[in-house]
């Protein structure tokens, strides 16, 4: 009884943690100055994409630098 009691109340600080988070407010108001997006190819083949990260920049205030190379070399960059 006493190891079920001791497994139980592992499982629900864990679950606490998980549901609540470990960081705390301050980890979540940090944001980065820039995110770097690989893209496999150019821009101009992928507009939705191009649009997509404009927009996202403007909505949070980050810079999205874009690597744009071709997909046989993309892992080899990243």
């Amino acid at each position: 009884m006493k190891k079920l009691l001791v497994l139980f109340c592992v499982m629900f600080v864990s679950l606490c943690l998980s549901v609540f988070g470990v960081g705390g407010v301050g980890a979540a108001e940090k944001k980065p100055d820039k995110l770097v997006l690989m893209n496999a190819g150019t821009l101009s083949g992928d507009p939705g994409i191009d649009f997509l990260r404009q927009e996202w920049g403007k909505k949070h205030g980050i810079t999205i630098e874009v690597i744009e190379q071709a997909e046989r070399y993309l892992f080899d960059k990243e």
